[in-house]
């Protein structure tokens, strides 16, 4: 997760529509456990990945009311494969996604781990620390909500901060297939 935390997600086009998809756009390589979970749980081949891939894009290019939207493989696998790729499914929560981020606008600016504020609440209260996998293969991650200054930041801070880290960790290969668990230490 560390790793997605450092990526710049600016550099990601928003362009639904663009000429040519990221040129990083592969799909990561998954470990041998992934793929069968990913199989056995997802039904996740190679071909209805980029089968998927490709309907997926298409209809956000040809959708009336979606002006920017990621369209790389990594963003777009979230939905899919949070939906066990039904098209229907993954196109409706990827409309609830689009729709929350401008609804609560405030919540999703500036998620930017460089921020004055995002850094202190990465590096020095280390509000998430990523715990590894557990043996269902699920990434672990103990956030520590006691841990939060409120001399020093508001429920603003703590907002930005969650987004950040939720964007950080769907993008992440071994939440996409696996799951997730959140200790919450309040």
């Amino acid at each position: 997760m560390a790793s997605s935390l450092t990526r710049p997600t600016s550099s990601l086009s928003v362009d639904k529509c663009p000429s040519q998809y990221e040129a990083n756009d592969s799909a990561v390589p998954l470990t041998e456990q992934q793929r069968n979970i990913a199989l056995q749980a997802l039904g996740e081949t190679d071909a209805r990945r980029e089968e998927s891939l490709r309907l997926l894009r298409q209809w956000i290019a040809s959708h009336p009311h979606i002006r920017r939207c990621r369209t790389d493989a990594l963003f777009l696998l979230r939905f899919l494969r949070a939906r066990a790729f039904d098209q229907e499914a993954a196109r409706l929560t990827l409309e609830r996604y689009l729709t929350m981020r401008q609804v609560f606008r405030l919540w999703y600016e500036n998620l930017d781990p460089a921020d004055r504020y995002m850094r202190e609440l990465v590096e020095d209260v280390r509000g998430c620390l990523p715990l590894g996998t557990d043996r269902a293969g699920r990434m672990v991650a103990l956030v520590r909500v006691r841990s939060f200054d409120v001399t020093r930041f508001n429920c603003y801070h703590l907002g930005r901060f969650q987004h950040m880290l939720f964007e950080a960790f769907f993008d992440d290969v071994a939440v996409q297939i696996g799951g997730g668990v959140a200790i919450v230490d309040c």
